[in-house]
């Protein structure tokens, strides 16, 4: 990155099929960087690069800025650019690259640089033509119409690629609803085999939350689980994908199991588990081909297995979901 004139200059390569080889070096005024609009937020997207930010708002009509924070790879599509808004809604973000949408190149959506879709649709490029999708996230089901309630809906996903997947939704008389995947209790489980005060038992989830914008499971989350004994102590009730277990010198008496067999999804296979604990130890850990069902016994004197860091969903082809029961939402 180098300034000149007043201006920060980020070369990059525009992505997509047409346009991979092409170089063009991008110009931030300096007056933008280490800035952030206020109130203008429309989407927050985690876990993305500086380019794929500004392609996401281009192929989006409702989308006139972003602000990028390059430490955190946080991206948030604002409602409003530079020319509309007044100076005072901008604040210093250490960090954070505010820009004009207009400045970025229009190359980089192919067909979409037109925005042909609705406001909240995405565009996506499709040979010489586009596609619009939508919704998104449970909000935007809501958005869609107030009498949609509870239960499982037909969403696109960003971080799926934009293919459509079946996704529960839960809180919809609240303003923020909650995505979860429907998941078969009796293979999504974590055993903890107790020590002296505590009982041994079984956590099972037959739904489990997830981030529908970055894709990450939220494993803390326990609102879909049932506690065997029932108990719902944070000693006994483990996050999904962990299992625990102790006062087994020699071998493993925990174990956990999960799967994602038939909801049309399979969990990142650079996701590996680790166990911690004294004298821990972690046998018997299997990944079926395809990623999506995962197990693993854990303990030793006392030992407990984990995700080392956070467990993603991505896109099984090889699981195809078809379901009539499951609403595809209807938004004008």
């Amino acid at each position: 990155m180098a300034l000149l004139a007043g201006f920060v200059i980020i070369n990059f390569v525009l992505l997509g099929t047409v346009y991979s080889s092409t170089c063009k070096p991008f110009q931030i005024n300096k007056d933008n960087l280490n800035k952030a609009l206020i109130g203008h937020s429309v989407r927050e997207i985690n876990d993305i690069n500086h380019q794929e930010c500004a392609r996401t708002c281009m192929s989006m009509s409702v989308c006139k800025s972003i602000d990028f924070d390059r430490q955190e790879d946080i991206c948030k599509l604002n409602d409003a650019d530079r020319s509309s808004v007044d100076p005072s809604e901008f604040e210093t973000k250490v960090g954070s690259i505010f820009s004009d949408i207009s400045e970025w190149p229009s190359a980089m959506v192919g067909s979409c640089s037109s925005r042909p879709c609705k406001a909240n649709q995405r565009c996506y490029q499709k040979g010489a033509s586009h596609v619009c999708k939508f919704p998104w996230t449970c909000k935007d089901v809501k958005l869609c119409s107030s009498f949609y309630t509870d239960g499982e809906y037909w969403l696109y996903s960003e971080v799926l690629g934009g293919h459509m997947v079946k996704i529960y939704c839960a809180g919809m008389s609240t303003e923020e609803p909650l995505e979860y995947i429907s998941v078969n209790e009796k293979d999504n489980y974590g055993f903890n085999a107790g020590k002296s005060h505590i009982e041994a038992g079984f956590t099972r989830y037959r739904k489990i939350r997830v981030n529908i914008m970055d894709g990450k499971i939220v494993r803390n989350d326990t609102i879909f689980s049932t506690s065997t004994p029932e108990d719902n102590s944070e000693l006994l009730q483990l996050p999904y994908g962990t299992g625990h277990g102790c006062r087994c010198w020699n071998c493993a008496n925990g174990n956990f199991s999960i799967s994602l067999q038939g909801t049309g999804l399979k969990f990142r296979k650079e996701v590996k588990w680790i166990i911690k604990g004294y004298k821990q130890r972690m046998k018997s850990f299997q990944r079926n081909i395809d990623s999506n069902v995962i197990s693993a016994k854990c303990g030793g004197h006392c030992g407990r297995c984990d995700p080392d860091g956070n467990l993603y969903i991505a896109y099984n082809q090889n699981d195809v979901v078809a379901d009539e029961s499951t609403t595809s939402p209807k938004c004008d």
